[in-house]
């Protein structure tokens, strides 16, 4: 009998993560509502979620999502076998200081483009005789 309700937990639980990720692909939701869900003690299960997994899903490209990871990782200079293979347990674990979501929110900031019109030069300024 226990083995029964072991099963059916299982199961709500699977339904709860596919849940997520399908708002994440129907943009219903974002990856702030998923963090802040996932941080609730009913969202225990959602932090078992990998990180990539999430990112893909949210609309990353793979690529682009495994080499922020790693990037991250080596931000926070962490020693992580598979950057990979992360979940969103270890991007909140709160002994981290909020350091994984900065590097992680930093290495997927597309820094190709100029921050402004201009940059870096300063229009010139008027000097008033």
């Amino acid at each position: 009998m226990d083995a029964l309700l072991l099963n059916e937990r299982k199961g709500e639980i699977r339904q709860l993560r596919a849940a997520e990720l399908t708002r994440l692909a129907d943009r219903t939701s974002n990856l702030d509502d998923l963090l802040e869900r996932a941080s609730l003690p009913a969202g225990a299960p959602l932090r078992r979620l990998r990180i990539l997994q999430v990112l893909v899903t949210a609309g990353v490209a793979n690529a682009a999502a495994s080499r922020a990871l790693r990037l991250a990782v080596d931000q926070v200079e962490e020693n992580v076998g598979r950057p990979t293979a992360l979940t969103l347990a270890w991007l909140m674990d709160a002994r981290s200081g909020e350091r994984r979501l900065d590097a992680l929110g930093d290495a997927l900031t597309d820094r190709q483009a100029s921050p402004g019109r201009g940059f870096p030069f300063a229009a010139p300024s008027r000097v008033r005789r």
